[in-house]
């Protein structure tokens, strides 16, 4: 989880704005990122979620890792956005499996698009 900072409309010494976003990055344990999902929806009086331009991929490092990128329309009660998922699963042990990464971008980069599989290299299986 994260979010988008806003910069101050201050230019920089050499005149210019910065106009690149700055994200903070946030790291959860499963049961806290879990109690905040719990507290977000109670507070929620309908959640919609549409997924489009959904794609599943298998890392080629082996092992049973998948990266998944999808496009994302959210609507509550009381917030809204589009944007862009990643998920990057283990599913070796299929009764557990683990997400282990999870990124959001509201629009795809200018310089590489979406988040996949090959921008967080991953350990050999064998």
């Amino acid at each position: 989880m994260g979010q988008v900072l806003q910069n101050a409309t201050r230019p920089n010494d050499l005149g210019y704005a910065n106009l690149n976003p700055i994200v903070k990055y946030n790291r959860y344990t499963k049961d806290s990122y879990m109690e905040r999902l719990k507290t977000s929806f109670a507070s929620k009086e309908f959640i919609n979620l549409r997924f489009n331009k959904t794609e599943v991929r298998k890392s080629a490092n082996g092992g049973e890792i998948y990266g998944i990128q999808l496009e994302q329309d959210y609507y509550s009660s009381n917030y809204s956005d589009h944007g862009y998922l990643f998920l990057e699963l283990n599913l070796n042990n299929p009764k557990e499996p683990l997400i282990l990464i999870r990124t959001w971008q509201p629009k795809p980069d200018p310089n590489f698009g979406i988040y996949s599989l090959e921008d967080f290299p991953i350990q050999q299986f064998d």
